[in-house]
């Protein structure tokens, strides 16, 4: 895929002319990481923002007891690391290459020339920035309400909004997906995930697993 094609299907960038696409390519430097990278680390300088063009890579934070929360898989078209270069801090979070990546990055001083220049951008940005609060405060609901076989379904039918691939039988998580990275997901432990999985293959909401790939119930999406 060229940077071109990348850049058309970057959330962030959406509703660009041509001419505007091909000028923020011109400024993009390709970057290649193996599988098990850390690509970025809390606390580190935030020096630019990054497109994934290739491969899937998770996002962490480090909790206030030192555990590691997952709180994003991406994938090709999805981009991280701009929050912090926009405020000139330090990472806020950590990005761990899950498969071999390519990725396309825009520096921070870029990133910042652009926005002044094409205020649609800015418009796109503001969205992106809204979605992800409104996000932490379902996340947050969660927590405080929500059962833990609740909190297992959100989380992989929201998995399943990125990366879920629709069959006969039901919608597949098309991402290898251990007890253990659920849980660090969701915060809570492994025994947890493992207890609240076997209820929900009773209920029929996970209809079946294979290779860590779960295959869901697709009847919450016949109404949308």
């Amino acid at each position: 895929m060229s940077n071109l094609e990348l850049l058309k299907k970057v959330a962030v960038f959406k509703g660009l002319t041509d001419d505007e696409l091909r000028v923020i390519d011109g400024l993009l430097v390709e970057r290649y990481y193996k599988k098990n990278y850390l690509i970025l680390k809390q606390g580190d300088a935030a020096d630019a923002m990054y497109l994934v063009k290739e491969g899937n890579l998770k996002i962490t934070k480090l909790t206030m007891d030192g555990k590691e929360k997952i709180s994003g898989v991406l994938k090709q078209s999805d981009f991280f690391g701009e929050i912090c270069i926009l405020i000139g801090k330090e990472r806020c979070i950590n990005a761990r290459a899950i498969t071999d990546c390519r990725l396309a990055a825009l520096s921070r001083n870029d990133t910042i020339n652009i926005l002044e220049k094409m205020p649609k951008i800015a418009f796109n940005f503001i969205n992106t920035l809204c979605s992800r609060l409104v996000e932490a405060e379902h996340y947050m609901d969660g927590l405080l309400f929500k059962s833990i076989g609740d909190r297992i379904t959100d989380q992989l039918y929201e998995l399943s909004k990125g990366h879920g691939v629709y069959m006969k039988d039901g919608v597949l998580v098309d991402l290898k997906i251990t007890h253990q990275s659920l849980a660090d997901m969701i915060g809570i432990s492994r025994e947890s995930v493992t207890r609240g999985i076997k209820e929900l293959k009773r209920e029929g909401i996970i209809k079946y697993m294979k290779n860590r790939h779960y295959v869901l119930d697709a009847s919450p999406f016949r109404s949308i």
